[in-house]
């Protein structure tokens, strides 16, 4: 057999016709295949006139019957060839055995005894038919390798009828190309034979579907029908006509023509046949048949197969499957497949899923973000971003969002608007977390946004400032503030009123309280119908603000505002006005606002805190009557609270105060008793320990402490201060019972510096009382033990001994003890005396050589006024060892000042040196005439002066002056207990001696 070039023979029919009724039923695009592409024409244009009519006459030696049926004939064949199997017809009679098994429809068959035909036997018409049966047969088996339109065409350009059979052939492979012109010049020829009249009329209507002229296509069809009734089987014509109504939006008319093609020619019936059959039937409303008949076309990953596969998700929705349409959209939402299919395949998947909320594990978010990705300009695209939007803004799980949002490769701003607001609950979960700097991050984040004009923006920066001002950073949480008032109108809008409040807080707390007051004014301006609760709050805080500026006015008119939207358990904005009606004295417009307190708040706690302010406000009135009665009835109303306990501790000391310490004992005790662990308690206990010991009673704890059954004693350390201070303040009290009660300390407690000053305050008792040899041997056994003593103690001990031994004679026992007093001293003052005192007794003790470098050190440390004093005994101490000179360098330095007591001093002895030992009563009397020129309120001093004065007159021999000064001296200066007056008659009678 002659190789023969087999090709596969398509002829494409449009598949889908989506008017527009179907894309308002499915809410998608026609789906995407133009009437150009192929699918397979039915074979009936060419199938029809493969019947075989001239070929009986060879089965005339077999039988003699005119006609068999296709079955009787093949067997007559059989049996022919095998009885004359080298008969000359053989090769036609197996051309006829091909065509019968092609009357049969076993294709297989008929190509096989075709192939066995040496077509170099055969000529003319069975040449032809043998071209046009074997390329069929070829067809049919999908034999691809055969050049099938050359063997038509070949037979195609003879006359005959199988020349025209081919012609079918040619002219269904030219409307297949889209040339329908010159198909329908073929079927125009073809017209003229009634054995081809019907396949041309039919070719005709395909044609001008092809053409897209479906109205007119519907009505020659309709006319072929009409005129040949035998074609309204035809499956070309019902394929043609089922798919132009369907064009047409006609379905109820496109089923009518698809049903038969279905029932009686299902075995040419193809997936692509199945799918505009299941959308006709989908538009109908036949769900469920619809379904029935996708389902087959469904398989394999062809186009055909997609848009079946949508089609049979559509129909899974229309009849509320849900569950099975979300999974079959699935199967065609995954990459690789048709782009324009799987587009409507996700979209409508999304919107299943978005209406029935049937979405397992985030499927509906990720098939949206796929869809987002991959299709960012799809004419869906603002629906599905914003289906995807909404579940941002819904969704609570914040961390799921986020992530979302990263995998999306394109972000419009709705969708950069959107992750502002995930960020942004990201960052106040973190901040009522605690985690600061997590939620730094995430606003940061929230930040780099490119959209400043939006909500969410705003609300990032007064997210920022919450979290700058939870981190101790007012300064930075204001900026914020102020950046987002700084923002467009319609990202500060809703949130501005929020955003003053917040400011005004946060001036407040910075105690800036003229920008927080002005702050808060902003808020009132614009808060509109925001809760009555928080405009009392932000009144309250006006009213705080004007309180801490002294701007009392304006804080009660702020807090008359506050109480006015606060509610009945809320009475703070009236208590801080009474308050301030306290501060302004205005006692009685106190007790009224704290009455209307009493009267109308439902808080127990601002209602006690008003009882015992009521009681503070007479009591500051100098109403006491009123004051004990309002907090007696405190007391008794509120025994078991804090202001109870307040009130108590307050009556008791008004008790106290208008003498009544019996009532005021009491008043503490019940407290104590009643509630012993209250801080009221131990105050009461304290206020009880210093009326004891200004009383000087220790009953009243001893019977408080037996009554508390050990809640309230005294330690031991207390025990032991309380007797030191009872028997202290006995000796100032100068108490009867002093000296016992002093003795009763030092007994019990034996040892420790508390027993050793009262040992010291002892002796010194008994010194004030003239008991000097009691005190002494007191004083002696501190001495014995001075290395315990505290160092204050010490400088007492040995002061007062040195005063004892001084009053002795016991000059330089005296003398050691004023030392060790002024070594001991931390006191400047009493430094300086020790200092003075010991120079006075080794003056007055002649202890000349221990008593000077004693001197020269005390000159040099002690300062002021005293350094004078410390300075003029040591020119003493020099003066009675002959060193004249320095002695008058120290008294001249000393007698600058004549005012002071020293330098008054200093001046006279100055002048006597001068006279007496250095023999200069010029000098003498000329330092003399200006002391007391000048004068000064160092009387006894001055009439020293005037005496010496008279003795150097008297030296000079001047007599008769002399005498006056004396005598004006006697006559003028009052009598003192001192020894001018011996004096100066002791001077008058030597100079009436010598005058003599």
């Amino acid at each position: 057999m002659n190789n023969i070039f087999r090709r596969a023979f398509y002829l494409w029919l449009l598949l889908l016709v989506a008017t527009s009724n179907v894309l308002a039923q499915h809410d998608a695009q026609n789906v995407p295949w133009s009437t150009r592409n192929r699918i397979f024409l039915r074979n009936g244009l060419i199938a029809s006139p493969l019947k075989s009519d001239t070929r009986e006459d060879l089965f005339a030696t077999t039988s003699s019957q005119a006609k068999y049926t296709s079955q009787r004939a093949i067997q007559a064949i059989d049996r022919f060839v095998r009885m004359y199997p080298l008969d000359a017809r053989r090769e036609e009679l197996n051309l006829f055995r091909g065509a019968c098994y092609m009357a049969e429809g076993d294709f297989n068959r008929a190509r096989y005894y075709l192939e066995q035909v040496d077509e170099r036997s055969l000529v003319g018409e069975a040449l032809n038919e043998w071209k046009v049966r074997t390329a069929f047969s070829l067809l049919k088996t999908n034999r691809n390798k055969g050049n099938y339109r050359s063997l038509f065409e070949t037979v195609a350009k003879g006359q005959g009828y199988w020349a025209k059979v081919a012609k079918l052939y040619v002219a269904s492979e030219l409307l297949a190309e889209g040339k329908t012109l010159l198909a329908k010049d073929i079927y125009t020829e073809l017209e003229s034979d009634e054995r081809f009249v019907t396949d041309a009329k039919i070719g005709f209507v395909t044609a001008t579907y092809y053409e897209g002229q479906y109205l007119k296509a519907v009505t020659e069809g309709e006319q072929v029908v009409t005129r040949y009734p035998k074609a309204r089987n035809n499956p070309t014509l019902l394929q043609v006509m089922g798919n132009a109504h369907y064009r047409l939006g006609n379905s109820s008319k496109a089923e009518q023509y698809f049903t038969p093609l279905f029932l009686d020619h299902s075995e040419v019936v193809l997936p692509e046949d199945r799918l505009v059959y299941g959308a006709v039937l989908m538009e109908l409303g036949k769900q469920s048949q619809a379904l029935q008949i996708l389902k087959p076309a469904t398989v394999g990953k062809t186009p055909t197969a997609e848009a079946a596969t949508l089609y049979y998700s559509r129909a899974l929705r229309d009849k509320g499957a849900y569950p099975e349409a979300i999974a079959s959209y699935e199967t065609i939402t995954s990459h690789g497949g048709t782009p324009k299919i799987r587009e409507i395949a996700m979209y409508e998947m999304a919107l299943v899923m978005r209406s029935t909320r049937q979405s397992n594990f985030g499927q509906d978010v990720r098939i949206t973000e796929e869809f987002l990705n991959d299709f960012p300009k799809s004419k869906f695209r603002n629906t599905m971003e914003r289906f995807l939007i909404e579940f941002y803004l819904s969704n609570t799980d914040y961390e799921y969002s986020y992530r979302s949002i990263q995998r999306l490769t394109q972000k419009t701003p709705p969708l950069r608007e959107a992750e502002q607001y995930v960020l942004n609950n990201l960052a106040l979960r973190l901040l009522k977390q605690g985690n600061y700097t997590g939620a730094m991050n995430y606003v940061q984040l929230a930040e780099k946004q490119p959209l400043p004009s939006t909500l969410y923006y705003g609300e990032t920066l007064l997210i920022k400032s919450e979290l700058q001002e939870a981190q101790g950073k007012p300064d930075e949480a204001i900026t914020s503030l102020n950046r987002f008032m700084a923002l467009p109108v319609n990202a500060t809008t809703y949130n501005l009123p929020e955003a003053y409040y917040r400011l005004g807080y946060l001036y407040f707390n910075k105690r800036d309280y003229n920008q927080a007051n002005a702050n808060f004014k902003q808020y009132f301006s614009r808060s509109g119908s925001v809760s009555a609760p928080r405009m009392a709050d932000a009144y309250a805080r006006l009213g705080d603000g004007y309180f801490a500026l002294g701007n009392l006015s304006e804080a009660i008119i702020a807090y008359d505002l506050s109480s006015r939207n606060t509610n009945s358990t809320d009475a703070y904005a009236l208590t801080r006005k009474a308050e301030i009606l306290g501060i302004q004295k205005k006692y009685s417009q106190q007790i009224s606002t704290l009455d209307d307190i009493i009267r109308s708040t439902q808080s127990d706690s601002y209602r006690r805190k008003a009882h015992l302010a009521k009681g503070e406000a007479y009591q500051m009135a100098g109403d006491y009557q009123h004051a004990e009665q309002a907090l007696q009835n405190t007391v008794k109303q509120y025994a078991t609270f804090e202001e109870g306990r307040q009130a108590s501790l307050k009556l008791a000391l008004l008790y106290y105060n208008s003498n009544r310490s019996d009532a005021a004992i009491a008043q503490y005790r019940n407290l104590i008793l009643s509630a012993p662990d209250s801080r009221e308690a131990r105050q009461a206990f304290d206020n009880l320990k210093a009326i004891s010991l200004e009383e000087g009673r220790s009953d009243i704890l001893q019977e408080v402490v037996a009554s508390s059954k050990g809640r309230f004693q005294l330690s031991n350390t207390e025990a032991r201060e309380m007797a030191k201070e009872f028997a202290f303040n006995a000796l100032t009290n100068q108490s009867s019972d002093a000296e016992n009660k002093l003795l009763q300390f030092i007994d019990t407690y034996k040892q420790g510096n508390d027993v050793n000053e009262a040992r010291l305050k002892l002796a010194e008792y008994y010194q004030n009382q003239g008991e000097k040899e009691q005190a002494y041997s007191l004083y002696q056994a501190l001495e014995s033990q001075a290395n315990s003593l505290a160092a204050q103690q010490a400088v007492i001990l040995y002061f007062n001994m040195a005063g004892i031994e001084a009053s002795g004679n016991q000059f330089k026992l005296a003398y050691n003890h004023y030392v060790k007093s002024y070594n001991l001293s931390l006191n400047a003052d009493t430094k300086a005396e020790a200092a003075i005192r010991a120079l006075r007794i080794a003056q007055q003790g002649e202890l000349y050589t221990i008593a000077l470098p004693f001197a020269n050190e005390a000159v040099d440390k002690v300062d002021g006024v005293a350094n004078s004093e410390v300075r003029l005994r040591r020119g003493y101490l020099l003066l009675q060892q002959k060193r004249i000179n320095d002695a008058l360098t120290d008294f001249e330095r000393v007698a600058k000042n004549s005012d002071t007591e020293a330098g008054a001093e200093a001046t006279v002895i100055y002048a006597q040196v001068l006279l007496n030992e250095k023999k200069q009563p010029v000098k003498a009397k000329q330092i003399l005439n200006k002391f007391i020129e000048k004068g000064t309120a160092q009387e006894y001093w001055l009439a020293r002066g005037f005496i010496l004065l008279a003795e150097v007159y008297y030296s000079q021999g001047d007599m008769v002056t002399a005498k006056q000064y004396i005598q004006s001296l006697l006559k003028n200066y009052p009598q003192r207990n001192d020894d001018i007056t011996e004096r100066s008659k002791q001077l008058l009678d030597s100079i009436e001696r010598n005058n003599k």
